[in-house]
């Protein structure tokens, strides 16, 4: 694995930090070596770090269908399990009990037993329980609840509280990432018993358990937590954290540079090779690379008649030539990216059907499908018809750049592909949840250790929040998903995902277009930060993060 690369543009801090509790010196370097020792960590400050769109909500089972909304989540419902970094093996993940002291498995696979932690408590004291537990999954399971994590609980028959602190899942058949899908914070059975947690306040002021608690939500500005001081896993070395919502990275780097930001995440490749360099920013920002598998796509929405030829579909996939999108969207630094699963992973099939750039191929199926430019506009048409859609995109720079580009190239074809760009949040609720779009973006990690298709393309995932937005539906896909999910030989399981994915590259429900690294930024003030190859990435460690006392924000 691919060590991550850390460009830390200097070793001294920016004058700016004068106005944060230090004193001028003419030398900032010689002044941060006096002023704080690197290995002990303080406690105080705060950090402040941007958001690119509003949070859906801050209720665990809701949140978790939406990118903004799981990054404070995070921090005040920690999970039962999630990926950390191995002690025995630095710089590499394991899957580790959080608010779970344990598990244990039954031999054929069927049962998972967990033992909660003791001694956890909700911040108005009472303590988090295997009620909390059976209440969390009867609102996970309940069709009427907004949130994503149906799928994961679809295997189980029951689940039995055992005691206080211990629980039993049964699963209707061995699944082998059961474990894994108990990775959700708990919602807490006391305060949201009766009520419809899709529209409580809860979803805009929670009451969790975490390391920081909830402090106060401005819509559209931003969301303060604070350290809580009675966590079990200790108070965290900040007072508090600020996520301030900035839609426009533009005016993100712009904040950052100008000391008023702390940490900027999703940074476009251009922004970190361009806006992020020369002696005034090397004063302020240390800037990190890691190895990541995050992908850029082009969701259909097969409810659309255009799109229910797959000949259509393959023709726009040839149509684009992804090497020019990773030159000019990521300067170069990307990866191509074939399909579902990538390279890195021991699922991974390198036989699949690749999609180069072949413009005249393109021309041929689009002619074999009946479409023809029959009144020399450029653009070809149909019964009368023109070949066009229109592509919902969200506010990002790196995205608006990518369906630029994959406009030209269609048109060069003969297709007229429009964009409508929308804010995050409307994005989700308004147009993706209910299937309103034609064609639309999708971005994310693909997975390496433990890769899942069923989320994306399980006819059964095609719902609101649900993550299958291609609205695809093959049987025999769902058979081997399925049959891969409850095989616990790797072998075997490798040959499920291996058909899995020459149906999908041949069906075509997404294009993947590449596949990049991920790229922060944060002031040089902020202690701690270590990112690692995904799936660890920079935020496995956030909670202990630090700000030396000479330079905390009074």
């Amino acid at each position: 694995m691919r060590r991550f690369i850390s460009i830390l543009l200097s070793l001294s801090l920016i004058f700016l930090f004068n106005h944060c509790g230090g004193k001028k010196n003419e030398d900032p370097a010689k002044e941060i070596k006096a002023g704080f020792d690197p290995n002990q960590p303080e406690y105080g400050g705060t950090l402040i770090r941007a958001l690119s769109g509003e949070p859906v909500s801050l209720q665990p089972l809701y949140g978790y269908s939406d990118g903004a909304s799981c990054e404070v989540i995070i921090h005040l419902f920690p999970p039962l399990v999630r990926m950390l970094e191995d002690p025995e093996n630095p710089g590499h993940a394991k899957l580790t009990p959080v608010l779970a002291e344990s598990w244990e498995f039954s031999k054929d696979g069927k049962e998972l037993t967990f033992k909660l932690r003791e001694g956890v408590h909700w911040e108005d004291g009472v303590e988090v329980t295997t009620d909390d537990v059976l209440f969390t999954y009867q609102k996970a399971i309940d069709p009427n609840t907004k949130t994503i994590v149906h799928y994961a609980f679809s295997r189980i028959d029951t689940v039995l509280a055992l005691d206080r602190y211990r629980f039993k899942a049964i699963y209707k058949e061995p699944f082998v990432y059961a474990v894994y899908r108990w990775d959700i914070g708990l919602l807490p059975k006391h305060i949201l018993e009766g009520k419809d947690i899709n529209t409580d306040e809860f979803n805009h002021r929670p009451v969790g358990y975490g390391m920081y608690k909830f402090h106060s939500w401005t819509t559209n500005e931003q969301i303060i937590i604070e350290a809580n001081e009675n966590s079990y896993w200790g108070r965290p070395y900040l007072d508090r954290m600020i996520f301030r919502i900035i839609p426009e990275a533009a005016v993100q780097i712009l904040e950052l540079k100008a000391g008023n930001l702390d940490l900027v995440t999703r940074l476009h490749t251009t922004q970190f090779m361009r806006d992020l360099v020369g002696p005034e920013v090397e004063r302020v920002v240390n800037k990190f690379v890691y190895p990541d598998n995050f992908m850029y796509g082009l969701v259909f929405n097969l409810k659309i008649p255009l799109f229910q030829d797959k000949r259509i579909r393959q023709a726009i996939n040839y149509a684009i030539d992804k090497q020019s999108l990773i030159q000019g969207v990521q300067q170069g630094m990307g990866r191509p990216c074939d399909g579902q699963i990538p390279p890195e992973s021991w699922a991974y099939n390198p036989n699949i059907k690749k999609y180069p750039y072949d413009p005249e191929k393109a021309r041929q199926l689009l002619a074999e499908a009946g479409w023809a430019d029959t009144n020399n506009d450029g653009i070809l048409d149909k019964n009368g018809e023109p070949l066009q859609f229109t592509i919902l995109s969200m506010q990002n720079d790196a995205v608006q750049q990518i369906v630029t580009i994959v406009q030209q190239h269609l048109k060069a074809v003969g297709i007229s592909m429009k964009i409508k760009v929308v804010e995050w949040s409307v994005y989700l609720n308004t147009f993706i949840a209910k299937r309103n779009f034609d064609m639309c973006v999708t971005r994310g990690g693909l997975a390496v250790l433990d890769p899942d298709l069923t989320f994306e393309f399980h006819s059964s995932q095609i719902h609101d929040t649900e993550y299958n937005w291609a609205t695809y539906i093959n049987p025999e896909l769902d058979k081997l998903l399925e049959a891969a999910l409850k095989t616990f030989d790797q072998e075997q399981r490798k040959e499920y995902f291996w058909k899995a994915q020459e149906i999908l590259t041949e069906d075509l429900p997404v294009i993947y277009l590449f596949l990049r690294d991920s790229f922060i930024a944060t002031n040089k003030r902020v202690q701690g930060v270590k990112p690692y190859p995904a799936p660890l990435g920079f935020d496995y460690n956030l909670d202990w993060w630090w700000i030396p006392k000479i330079y905390q924000r009074r």
